[in-house]
C-alpha cells in the first residue's frame, strides 16, 4: 500500500522514524466561537490520554492500512480505532528520516463528520473517566441507578430525582467552567443524540473546540443518561392511565399467561401462596366472572395484606379510587387459610395503604423481585 504524507506527497521512504501520541499543538489563543473553553478541562485532558502507550512500527503501518483503504467510510475508521484501542484525542505522527513533513494518523472528525466523532468520543471519554473516579468528580449512570431501585421511586420521587440531578449538571458545568447553560448543554441529549448544528463552530480547524466540547459532553453523559431514564420513567407514571375494576369481575393483567404462571410458581415455591391449578391463578388478572374464580389463598403470615396489594399493584395497576369496588374484587380474588375474610383483615379503611401502595412507598420488595424478575 502507497503511503502519503499530510501535504499528499508519496513517501517512498522506508526508513520510518516514529513519534508516537503526539498531541494536536494548541495555540491556545481564543478564537471566535470557543464552545467550550479548552483551558478549563485541559487538566481532564490530560488525564484521558497520560497512560496512553506507544506502539510500534508494526502497528503503526496495521492501523494506517485499515483506515486508509479505498472504500473505508469514517464509521469504520471510528471502529478501527476502537478495535486497536486507541484515544480519539490523540495522532499519531510518522516523522520521515530528512523530511520536515509528518504524516498523521488519526480519527479526528472529518468534513461534515463532528456528529460521529463527538458522539463516538464522549462516550469514550465517559467510559474512561468512570475508571478516574478516585482522580475527577464525575457522575456515574450506575451510581444513580442503584439509588433509584433502593428508593422504589413514584411521581412524587422521581420528580426530586430530576431536581438532584439538574442540580449536579449545573455543579459540573460551574465546576468545570463549560460555558454552556443547562438547556443548553440538555440539547446534546435526546436519547443521548447530538444534533452538529447546534455547535455553529465558526472555526472549524480549531480541533480544540472539538475536543473541549466532546470532554465537556462526557462529563455530564451520566447525568443525562440518567435524566433521560427518570423523565421516561415519569411519562410512564404519567400517560398510562389506571386500571378501572369491573363489576363481578377480577383482575385484567398486560402479563402474558406465560409470565404469569412464571410468577404463580414462584410465589409457590417461596411459599407466599397456597398450591393451585396454574390456570385459576391466571384467570384471577383475566376479568373472569367472580362465580367462576377460585381465590388464591395467602399462605404468608408476614405482611399477608400488604404483599397480596404489591401484587395487585404490579400485575394491575388499578384505579383505586373507588375503594369499595377495589374491596369486593379484592375479597373475590384473595383469601386467607382457613378462608378467613381479607377484607376484613386488612381493617377499616384502605385509603392510606393503597394510596402508599400506589406511591411506591408500601411495596413488598420479595413480592417485587418476584415479579420484576419474572417479566
Amino acid at each position: 500500500m502507497d503511503y502519503y504524507d499530510e501535504t499528499g506527497k508519496l513517501i517512498d521512504d522506508e526508513d520510518l522514524l516514529f513519534q508516537m501520541l503526539i498531541p494536536s499543538s494548541y495555540d491556545s489563543q481564543r478564537v471566535d466561537d470557543v464552545i467550550v473553553d479548552f483551558d478549563n478541562i485541559k487538566q481532564i485532558y490530560n488525564l484521558l490520554i497520560e497512560d496512553e502507550e506507544s506502539l510500534d512500527k508494526d502497528s503503526i503501518l496495521k492501523i494506517n492500512d485499515e483506515l486508509y483503504g479505498v472504500k473505508t467510510t469514517y464509521k469504520e475508521k471510528l471502529e478501527v480505532w476502537e478495535k486497536y484501542k486507541q484515544s480519539p484525542l490523540i495522532e499519531h505522527l510518522i516523522s520521515f528520516e530528512g523530511r520536515i513533513t509528518k504524516a498523521r494518523v488519526n480519527v479526528y472528525p472529518e468534513r461534515n463528520q463532528i456528529e460521529k466523532y463527538l458522539k463516538y468520543t464522549s462516550k469514550w471519554v465517559y467510559e474512561k473517566l468512570k475508571n478516574k473516579k478516585d482522580e475527577i468528580s464525575i457522575y456515574i449512570y450506575d451510581d444513580y441507578k442503584s439509588d433509584y431501585d433502593r428508593k422504589f421511586p413514584n411521581l412524587e420521587n422521581i420528580n426530586k430525582e430530576i431536581e438532584r440531578v439538574e442540580e449536579n449538571i449545573k455543579s459540573t458545568v460551574g465546576n468545570y467552567g463549560l460555558n454552556r447553560k443547562l438547556n443548553d448543554y440538555s440539547n446534546y441529549f435526546g436519547d443521548l443524540t447530538i444534533d452538529v448544528s447546534f455547535f455553529n463552530l465558526k472555526d472549524k480547524d480549531k480541533i480544540e473546540n472539538i475536543f473541549a466540547t466532546a470532554i465537556g459532553i462526557g462529563l455530564l453523559y451520566g447525568s443525562y443518561q440518567y435524566l433521560s431514564f427518570l423523565k421516561s420513567k415519569k411519562r410512564d407514571l404519567e400517560e398510562l392511565p389506571r386500571y378501572k375494576l369491573k363489576s363481578n369481575q377480577s383482575y385484567y393483567s398486560d402479563f402474558s399467561d406465560t409470565e404469569l404462571e412464571k410468577i404463580f410458581n414462584e410465589l409457590v415455591k417461596k411459599e407466599f401462596i397456597n398450591e393451585m391449578d396454574s390456570i385459576d391463578f391466571i384467570n384471577i388478572f383475566r376479568e373472569t366472572k367472580f362465580k367462576d374464580v377460585k381465590p388464591i389463598v395467602w399462605k404468608k403470615v408476614s405482611s399477608r395484606w400488604l404483599s397480596i396489594l404489591t401484587l395487585v399493584e404490579l400485575l394491575v395497576k388499578p384505579d383505586y379510587a373507588d375503594e369499595r369496588q377495589f374491596r369486593i374484587t379484592l375479597g373475590n380474588c384473595f383469601c386467607f387459610k382457613k378462608d378467613s375474610n381479607i377484607v376484613e383483615d386488612v381493617g377499616k379503611s384502605l385509603k392510606n395503604p393503597l394510596k402508599k401502595i400506589r406511591d411506591g412507598h408500601s411495596l413488598n420488595p420479595n413480592i417485587k423481585n418476584i415479579v420484576e424478575y419474572n417479566k
